[in-house]
């Protein structure tokens, strides 16, 4: 059975990083098309200042290119940022990287982020994401405490524009981790091709069904609701690229048991942000398809453990470690678990090789379930 990845990384790199490792690890990219499956739930939206749940957080991680991302320390360096700089963690400076586009040809400037922030800072639009915006200065007013009355500006008074590439950011009130949150969805930039009216923040309805990003994925077709969302290769993308991946398709899922099962079948590469919750009811109702180790603690709740690679890899796919509450007594012999083998004989108490279960003192043994992968390669 093919290994189950979890991936956690935050934005574009990250995935990068997931998919190389993929792509030179235990063969999880189907390797004749080069194109990986990654399994998701129904996102809520894929317009990036209104993206604040997992799933379309997947899917943008793929699309666009952020302007920090994180090391294994989670510690922010620039992407599509060349340079943020700050004297005194009110005003930042933020200097772009040369050369970059969209997926349409669009250049990306100074004013792909200034009308994106703007548009999702505008109190009118509603954006899900729009809190995010709430440390630049002039916020409050594209935010009146009454939402009957209209906005007393249409764009953040504490973002402008120095030239082509370089603009200024100055909050409400300094803030040293400011550079760490442009590594989030809300901070991505928008071409103009994403608007409707520019001038009054009016994004196009069609944006949302088919996203126009500047990271190394693009759109393939539409957003396919309840079905799959399919990327493909960005050729002119500026950043650093995983040559083998061809394309990402995000399968939806309604049901999680239902995804489980196409990974364990093979047709599933990535299983990527499950819920913690949901992990433990998917693992009991696929029962023995999971190894049962009892070399780790049971708890009553699922878990997931890290495993670290280098900065340049961005963050790791972690581990996806399914476990449930298992303490049985070993005064009853049909509930006996093996402490020194890797599976479970529930009716004899004995291990595969005939050896007795357990011996000398009685206490309650402890197993996990878990479906683990081997650590990613690096290569």
């Amino acid at each position: 059975m093919q290994h189950v990845r979890r991936c956690v990384a935050p934005l574009v790199l990250a995935l990068a990083a997931a998919l190389a490792a993929s792509a030179c690890g235990d063969g999880a990219v189907n390797r004749d098309s080069g194109v990986i499956s990654i399994g998701i739930a129904e996102p809520k939206f894929l317009i990036p200042s209104s993206t604040t749940e997992t799933e379309g957080h997947e899917v943008l991680s793929a699309l666009f290119a952020p302007l920090v991302e994180y090391d294994a320390q989670f510690r922010p360096y620039e992407v599509a940022a060349a340079s943020i700089t700050t004297t005194d963690n009110r005003v930042w400076t933020i200097a772009l990287q040369p050369g970059w586009t969209f997926h349409n040809g669009e250049p990306v400037t100074a004013d792909s982020y200034l009308n994106a922030w703007n548009a999702g800072a505008y109190g009118p639009n509603a954006h899900d994401g729009n809190y995010f915006y709430d440390k630049i200065e002039g916020y409050a007013d594209l935010n009146p405490i009454d939402a009957s009355q209209p906005p007393a500006a249409k764009k953040l008074s504490g973002v402008t524009k120095r030239d082509d590439l370089t603009f200024e950011v100055t909050l409400g009130a300094p803030y040293v981790n400011f550079k760490s949150m442009l590594g989030y969805t809300a901070f991505l930039p928008l071409p103009l091709a994403a608007f409707e009216d520019v001038d009054n923040n009016v994004l196009a309805a069609s944006y949302n069904e088919s996203p126009i990003g500047q990271g190394p994925f693009k759109m393939k077709g539409v957003w396919r609701h309840d079905q799959v969302i399919e990327t493909e290769r960005f050729e002119d993308f500026q950043g650093p690229k995983v040559p083998s991946i061809t394309g990402v398709q995000f399968r939806i899922y309604q049901q999680l048991t239902t995804m489980y099962q196409d990974m364990l079948a093979g047709q599933l590469d990535v299983v990527r942000r499950v819920p913690a919750e949901y992990i433990a009811s998917a693992a009991a109702d696929l029962g023995d398809r999971f190894i049962q180790s009892p070399a780790s603690s049971c708890r009553s709740r699922p878990s997931t453990r890290s495993t670290a690679t280098p900065p340049s890899a961005a963050l790791s796919p972690w581990r996806l470690t399914a476990r449930r509450s298992c303490r049985r007594s070993s005064r009853d012999p049909r509930r006996r678990f093996a402490p020194s083998s890797r599976r479970l004989c529930p009716v004899t108490g004995r291990t595969p090789a005939g050896r007795p279960a357990s011996s000398g003192r009685r206490r309650p043994a402890r197993c996990s379930i878990r479906r683990a992968a081997r650590p990613p390669s690096t290569t």
